[in-house]
């Protein structure tokens, strides 16, 4: 049976519809659960650089992405509301030799974000973990892409090759703090216990009283002057 060439356009235009990753929405199971976007894949309303009232203009949306492209004078990106409890999923690329971050929990108290904020690295590990005669230590997997920087190390067999999407995971509830990359949980944290108020006093965030224990505070991309696309950000309260 011969099938008329309009109706087989049709179908040809509903598969490839199918085939195509649907970016920047919710199911309606996670609409159900709770789950909110932090961005609609056309604005960037809902945000605004640090300390500012406005996004820096090196922030922009392309293609249903939150681009930072490097830009004199560019700043870290947060979210205008504060919260305290939640999940939050991020996709992220990373554009080669480049460096970001996703902060949380983040106050504009200080002349930086990460004064106040634990940061989930965001980084070219095929750049930054191999340019000095391949050798590992040149980052380090506490500054590897997935770790909570500086503070629990990066999963190896989490890593993605450099123009993949990765996804940072975190889960915050109280003083506890869960951190997944790509699927794979890269460590736990409380902020109350022993074991924490040691990693951040052998740290550099020891000049910074209170560094990661804010109950509530913002969302913060940041800026770190290489490229860097985000997509598909989205929370739950917990």
């Amino acid at each position: 049976m011969k099938i008329p060439l309009v109706l087989f356009a049709v179908f040809l235009m509903g598969a490839f519809s199918w085939a195509e990753p649907v970016n920047n929405r919710l199911t309606n199971k996670e609409k159900a659960d709770g789950w909110t976007l932090l961005f609609n894949g056309k604005s960037i309303d809902g945000w605004r650089g640090y300390q500012l009232d406005d996004a820096h203009p090196g922030w922009a949306v392309q293609e249903g992405c939150l681009v930072l492209t490097p830009t004199k004078g560019m700043t870290d990106l947060l979210t205008k509301k504060e919260y305290s409890d939640f999940e939050l999923v991020v996709e992220w690329q990373i554009s080669k030799g480049g460096n970001s971050g996703i902060l949380f929990r983040a106050s504009e108290d200080h002349q930086k974000v990460w004064h106040s904020a634990v940061e989930i690295q965001v980084l070219d590990n095929e750049f930054h973990m191999n340019k000095r005669e391949n050798k590992i230590e040149t980052v380090g997997l506490t500054h590897a892409a997935g770790a909570i920087y500086a503070l629990h190390p990066a999963k190896t067999k989490s890593f993605r090759e450099r123009g993949a999407w990765n996804e940072t995971r975190i889960i915050a509830k109280g003083t506890t703090v869960v951190v997944y990359h790509n699927d794979t949980k890269v460590g736990s944290y409380d902020t109350d216990s022993a074991d924490f108020k040691e990693r951040v006093a052998n740290s550099k965030f020891n000049k910074y009283p209170g560094f990661g224990s804010l109950p509530k505070g913002h969302i913060v991309l940041q800026a770190h002057g290489d490229a860097v696309k985000f997509r598909n950000l989205k929370l739950r309260a917990l």
